[in-house]
């Protein structure tokens, strides 16, 4: 231990940890250390590393320790490796600031947090940090808590293949606050329930640039969510992308939370069924997107934009929604939810469902050509029993469309009836029928 850190050199104690209680000290080059904290700054200290590594041996261990109001500053080169639950953590007003080329990496267990800064005062800041977090479940890569900060800025931000229920940025209680600028969040296959960015409790996380993908295996994946009220999340210019086993939610503001985002994209783009783009649910909750790009593409039952259970959103600017899928809706607005849309565009693209809607049997348009209106009738029934997200403007109203310009694309010898179509046309002359029809529907 070092009580008055005057020196240039800090002292390695004998347990492998070097701890400062006043002054400043650098540790040299190349040093190793395995105890816990593996460097620890308390009452106004200063520690440098330098090219240095931490590699707890113990379980339950942390890496850098920096509390009442104490400094470490990790420089290019060093590292925080081995057995640790915290590998970072800023308490009482202590900060702790990782330069480039700096790394924390994959602890031996779950449950780990990579950064964590506790207390009103209490900072972490990084610039070019690489996290890297293991696939064991329940991992967070950066918290800030009870009215700390952590600012990052360039960083790396990768999770491993496996369990679920890891967070990437969090930030939990009033006044805590999670700033990150071109930072990437990447967490990719585990077992689901896996959030990128997340607010409660009256926290904040402000997003500029980067990108976040949640794409595990299992369900319930969420890119951005703010949960409860005065919690926010605002994001701006980030790439949002999630895909797991159904239920996956791009940007979420719930149970009174808030979500602002300006430009860059969300994309929900899992096929495990019920993905939703954006997604205000709760009183009080509200959802705000401004020039956003959301596609859910492959979805069975999703919803490109959803507002439920009184809550709020509001599209502006140029904000385009595109969905495809069975079932699939651009937009859906229940249980006194609220939804106001300013420019921009809505657009669902759906699948054929109903496989018995289409005219397959000659025999029977054969029957019926003598009374077309009967066999029309029959027909209406069938296609009125075909799921109804068929019809909702999707690829059978192009296909349709489509049938109909080929009806007509050869010359009718005999002359068209009121509707327009040909009876010479034996087996298309109900097919005509049913598509005038159609698009009279739809067009009005």
């Amino acid at each position: 231990m070092v009580d008055a850190a005057a020196a240039q050199t800090c002292t390695v104690a004998p347990d492998s940890t070097v701890s400062a209680t006043s002054g400043t000290c650098s540790i040299a080059p190349n040093t190793t250390l395995t105890g816990t904290p593996g460097v620890h700054a308390s009452t106004n200290a200063e520690i440098t590393t330098n090219n240095v590594t931490i590699n707890p041996n113990n379980g339950g261990s942390i890496g850098g320790l920096a509390d009442t109001a104490g400094t470490i500053i990790f420089s290019s080169g060093s590292s925080i490796n081995g057995n640790w639950s915290t590998a970072a953590s800023a308490q009482s007003g202590g900060q702790i600031i990782f330069q480039s080329g700096s790394a924390i990496n994959p602890a031996f267990g779950g449950g780990g947090t990579a950064l964590l800064a506790d207390g009103t005062g209490s900072l972490i800041s990084a610039t070019g940090l690489t996290v890297n977090l293991n696939g064991a479940g329940n991992n967070v890569a950066g918290r800030a808590t009870n009215g700390a900060t952590i600012n990052l800025l360039n960083d790396s931000i990768t999770y491993a293949v496996g369990g679920g229920g890891n967070t990437g940025l969090w930030a939990t209680g009033s006044g805590s606050q999670i700033t990150s600028t071109a930072t990437t969040i990447s967490m990719p296959g585990g077992g689901g329930n896996d959030v990128g960015a997340k607010a409660d409790g009256g926290g904040a996380v402000t997003l500029v640039g980067g990108s976040v993908a949640v794409e595990g295996n299992g369900g319930g994946e969420t890119g951005l969510l703010a949960q409860s009220a005065g919690s926010t999340v605002k994001a701006t210019g980030v790439a949002v992308t999630v895909a797991g086993g159904g239920g996956d939610v791009g940007a979420k503001a719930l149970d009174g939370g808030a979500v602002t985002l300006n430009g860059g994209s969300v994309a929900a783009t899992g096929s495990g069924g019920g993905e939703i783009g954006l997604q205000a649910s709760g009183a009080g909750s509200t959802l705000a997107a401004t020039g956003v790009t959301v596609t859910v593409p492959n979805s069975i039952g999703g919803r490109g934009v959803q507002a439920d259970n009184s809550g709020s959103v509001t599209l502006t600017a140029g904000t385009t929604v595109t969905t495809s899928g069975a079932g699939t809706h651009a937009a859906g607005v229940t249980s006194g939810g609220t939804l106001s849309m300013t420019g921009g565009t809505l657009t669902a693209n759906g699948w054929l469902q109903c496989a018995q809607c289409e005219w397959r049997h000659r025999d029977t348009q054969r029957r019926d050509h003598d009374q077309p209106e009967r066999g029309f009738d029959r027909r209406a029934r069938r296609y009125q029993q075909c799921e109804p997200d068929r019809r909702d403007g999707g690829r059978e109203q192009r296909s349709m469309a489509e049938r109909q310009r080929r009806l007509h694309a050869q010359p009718c010898r005999r002359q068209f009836d009121a509707a327009g179509c040909c009876p010479h046309r034996r087996r298309q002359y109900l097919q005509c029928h049913v598509a005038k029809q159609f698009a009279l529907d739809h067009d009005g």
